[in-house]
């Protein structure tokens, strides 16, 4: 990976669904944060080019949320992930994160989670919950998407806290 021009930090988190590529969470800008991250696609056939599907890094007028988890749909046209959205992070003890969906490209960005926003059906309370790990379902009723993910409160280990599991059957379109 030396020769991806993104700054300090990266994780691999899946590969696109035509082989060729791959998603990758990373700093993508050399001075933003390790709290910035982006979403990003890397073709393998030119593994030097870095195409930013979330513009996210906290540098000049972008935003800075945490980005993370992509998973790409079965049929290839959406993109799940986690993010910070609409809070910075500037110190990971400030880190809630809720679930996006965007269509492949990184255009039509939506939240589909509000588990850290109150006065909303899915708040779960103070304190910061994260959405983590999610898998898509290989055979959703038509039209839909099925997304199975964990949710934890970010104390999780702490006494009375617990790790869920929340399955979503959505329209896969928005």
């Amino acid at each position: 990976w030396d020769t991806l021009p993104v700054g300090t930090w990266q994780e691999t988190n899946d590969w696109w669904n035509d082989d060729l590529s791959i998603l990758i969470t990373a700093t993508s800008v050399a001075t933003g944060s390790d709290y910035s991250m982006d979403i990003c696609k890397v073709v393998l056939t030119d593994p030097t080019t870095l195409i930013r599907l979330t513009q996210t890094s906290g540098v000049g007028a972008e935003p800075g949320y945490w980005d993370e988890h992509a998973k790409i749909s079965p049929d290839g046209a959406v993109v799940s992930y986690i993010s910070s959205n609409p809070v910075e992070i500037v110190d990971e003890a400030d880190l809630a994160a809720e679930l996006w969906l965007m269509d492949a490209d990184g255009s039509n960005q939506r939240q589909v989670t509000f588990f850290n926003t109150a006065g909303m059906p899915s708040y779960r309370g103070p304190g910061g919950w994260l959405c983590k790990e999610m898998s898509w379902d290989q055979s959703p009723p038509a039209g839909s998407i099925r997304l199975v993910m964990g949710v934890r409160h970010k104390s999780v280990g702490v006494t009375g806290t617990t790790v869920e599991i929340v399955t979503f059957v959505m329209p896969l379109r928005a």
